[in-house]
């Protein structure tokens, strides 16, 4: 068969190439929004577009949207997905769908010939859109739900149409594309690879729609088996009761089980890959209406969380929310995902902000120039986001599965440390796309330095009473008194309920180091956060060393201390006469003098290492030869005299 631009696929296939070692690393942490550009072309009242609404007021850094491949060469896509990347931001592009005009009796590309042209769409697609406005490139959106068999009834669990040998879903087959696609010289395509027309740009794989883990292990353990190196996986962790995420049968199970569910997946593909791989959410919402609605101000306060956990965990490269504009044409479950609403007026016109869409903008002006977050996203409700002027909080309030029991939209809010309240219908506009709950300009507060005032030179030992010092607090011009907040940290972990001026040491803190965060806020507004120099805790005792004296105990020999020394641990020797302590004798081995005649000696052993209470023995005595009794004196001034008289 001869494909365009004469290339015939009898050519002979290259060597394969060795995969690379690491994958490519995002660029920055994306909070962004899955979109449907081309499909919402309406303008808002004030004539902006969906795209430049989400980069300007919601202040997103990604948008995900796709170019389908029937629909490739379209302007209406490719100008719409052009509005991210005028705007600063970065495109997640979905290389996704059928084309009946090449497949032939089948969903997906399943021969050579399919997979050159779908490359052939994703090159040219990728040339018109810009490489340098892509965040990743994802390979099919949900290749378990959009399988273009529905003609057929088949189901996800049936065996592959396309290919019976393959396991259900097809993982093989995906897996082969994805491979092709990166290298296309394995099946001698004529094509360049996504990493020649996209240099740098991360390559996703693992596109289906929630978890489902045996498909996971068998796509994963193609690609490890054929040297396909990718650089993320796609997740959609929508847990509401019908994905095999764990705990999701709690519907509509929360963001902490969405996270946790990442997370698993995450641990799941470096098992079968082999390498621990960035997690892309590029799909996950709650929706306002539907079997497992959730209210329009419990979606903001979820949206914040999600977006929160998801950060702390590590593991993932950024959060696309679904939807960026709400759905039209679509049951009503579908068309209640979205940050922004229709015009009632237009619908095909974006309308006003949710409060989902007002939290986001709030958070994404909150952290857009830190660089991390910090706890531990299964268990902490406050989180520490690192920025160029120190350290923010954010708070996950702490009344029970609600995070907030208030309904306004004002106090999503507190989730950032901002208590000002708004009414519903209130004017948010004057908070959308500002930083919230932070004053940057820290000029004229006077802090520090903060210390902790110990009982004792440390380190210090259980049952002690630690109290932070916060120094000198001056903030010029406050109208009401500056507040501190205390949080000590065991190893740099927050302690769950140490949030008091003054902390005592408990069993658990043995061996650790502890310091305290204090953070200064006048009124509801933080100023700044502060951390501690730690203080080491003693840990459990050292072992007594068991000791030997080994040599002659006479006058003139050499005696030595002799015993198994732990790891890590410094010793101090003192030699003593009848159980004092002998000047200058401080050496693991002692010169017995003509003095020692007749006396004890031993010698006491101090063990010492850093956070552990200091250790010490003391040897059996030996006895030196030698000593002189009454009768023996006199003998000996007989034996003198009465060689006097044989002289």
């Amino acid at each position: 068969m001869v494909l365009a631009g004469g290339l015939s696929l009898a050519s002979p296939v290259t060597p394969r190439p060795a995969a690379a070692d690491t994958p490519i690393v995002p660029d920055r942490w994306y909070m962004g929004a899955a979109s449907h550009l081309a499909n919402n072309a309406g303008r808002a009242a004030d004539g902006m577009l969906i795209g430049e609404i989400a980069m300007t007021e919601l202040r997103a850094t990604s948008l995900r949207d796709e170019a389908a491949w029937e629909d490739s060469g379209d302007p209406a896509y490719t100008d719409a997905l052009a509005v991210v990347g005028q705007h600063g931001g970065k495109l997640v592009l979905v290389l996704d769908y059928g084309n009946p005009d090449v497949l032939e009796g089948g969903a997906f590309p399943d021969t050579a010939a399919e997979r050159r042209a779908f490359l052939g769409y994703a090159n040219q697609t990728i040339a018109t859109v810009g490489s340098e406005n892509l965040a990743a490139i994802e390979i099919w959106n949900e290749w378990d739900i959009y399988m273009g068999w529905w003609d057929q009834g088949l189901k996800w669990d049936d065996p592959c149409p396309d290919d019976p040998t393959d396991a259900p879903g097809c993982p093989v087959m995906y897996s082969k594309l994805v491979e092709a696609l990166l290298y296309p010289e394995r099946e001698g395509l004529g094509l360049p690879s996504l990493r020649q027309t996209a240099p740098g740009v991360p390559v996703l794989a693992n596109a289906i729609s929630a978890r489902d883990a045996d498909w996971t292990t068998k796509s994963m353990n193609y690609l490890r088996d054929h040297d396909v190196q990718v650089d993320g996986a796609v997740i959609h962790p929508y847990v509401n009761g019908e994905n095999d995420c764990p705990d999701s049968w709690n519907q509509p199970a929360g963001p902490l089980v969405a996270v946790k569910c990442v997370t698993l997946v995450a641990d799941e593909i470096e098992r079968d890959y082999g390498q621990r791989l960035p997690m892309w959410v590029t799909e996950v919402g709650w929706s306002r209406a539907g079997a497992n609605a959730v209210t329009a101000d419990q979606q903001a306060r979820y949206l914040v969380e999600l977006y929160v956990r998801a950060r702390a965990t590590g593991d993932t490269a950024g959060v696309w929310w679904y939807d960026l504009m709400d759905d039209a044409g679509v049951d009503e479950e579908t068309a209640n995902y979205g940050l922004v609403g229709r015009d009632p007026a237009a619908p095909d016109s974006p309308g006003e902000l949710h409060p989902a869409g007002q939290a986001f903008s709030v958070l994404a002006g909150f952290w857009e120039d830190c660089t991390s977050v910090t706890g531990d996203y299964r268990t902490d409700r406050t989180f520490l986001v690192s920025c160029p002027e120190g350290t923010r909080k954010i708070i996950l309030d702490a009344t029970g599965p609600e995070l907030l029991a208030a309904s306004e939209y004002g106090n999503v809010m507190d989730l950032l440390g901002q208590v000002n309240k708004v009414p519903p219908g209130g004017d948010v506009s004057p908070l959308i796309g500002h930083p919230v709950g932070v004053t940057a300009d820290l000029r004229g507060v006077t802090f520090g330095p903060l210390t902790i005032t110990t009982p004792r030179t440390p380190p210090v030992e259980v049952g002690d009473t630690l109290v932070a010092n916060p120094g000198l607090v001056d903030v010029p011009g406050a109208n009401s008194p500056p507040t501190l907040e205390y949080f000590w940290s065991r190893d740099g972990r927050s302690i769950p309920g140490a949030t008091a001026a003054s902390y005592t040491v408990v069993e658990a803190d043995r061996g650790a180091k502890l310091s305290v965060t204090v953070n200064l806020s006048v009124g509801y507004y933080p100023l700044g956060s502060w951390t501690s120099d730690s203080v080491a805790v003693i840990g459990q005792s050292l072992t007594p060393p068991n000791l030997t004296i080994t040599g002659q105990a006479k006058a003139g020999q050499q005696l030595r201390v002799s015993f198994n020394p732990q790891t890590g641990v410094t010793y101090t020797y003192q030699w003593l006469r009848n159980g004092t302590a002998i000047p200058g004798a401080t050496t693991a081995t002692y010169k017995i003098a003509k003095s020692d005649r007749g006396q004890a000696l031993s010698v006491m052993v101090t063990g010492a290492a850093t956070g552990y209470a200091s250790v010490t023995a003391t040897s059996s005595a030996v006895i030196v030869q030698g000593g002189s009794s009454w009768l023996s004196r006199l003998m000996g001034w007989f034996l003198s005299w009465l060689g006097c008289f044989q002289r």
